[in-house]
């Protein structure tokens, strides 16, 4: 199981050299595994046991409940989807076990 340096944590899923955009990603079909983009590499997500889905359930209801008491934003729940690379930059989208989004200003 090869292991990407970019992304120790997860699984190199390409056989190419060319670098994937998060369009590509997008086209994905279906396959039951968790896949993220690391600067244009795709990586396959490891599963996570029953300790790590109760910290993120934890942390996600005590974040969801602030998060709506104070009207800051959402807070989402894991594999979704986010484009967190630079412009110019090889796309990298992750899907974090929690994100919070803030609300914009007025």
């Amino acid at each position: 199981m090869a292991r990407d340096i970019k992304a120790p944590w997860a699984e190199s899923a390409s056989n190419s050299d060319r670098l994937m955009s998060a369009a590509d990603l997008a086209r994905l079909p279906e396959s039951g595994r968790g896949y993220e983009l690391v600067e244009g590499r795709l990586v396959r997500m490891p599963p996570t046991g029953g300790w790590h889905g109760r910290i993120c359930i934890d942390l996600g209801t005590a974040l969801n409940n602030y998060v709506k008491a104070n009207n800051a934003g959402m807070v989402l729940g894991a594999e979704t989807g986010f484009l967190v690379s630079r412009a110019g930059a090889p796309d990298t989208v992750l899907a974090p076990d929690a994100m919070f989004v803030a609300r914009p200003s007025a």
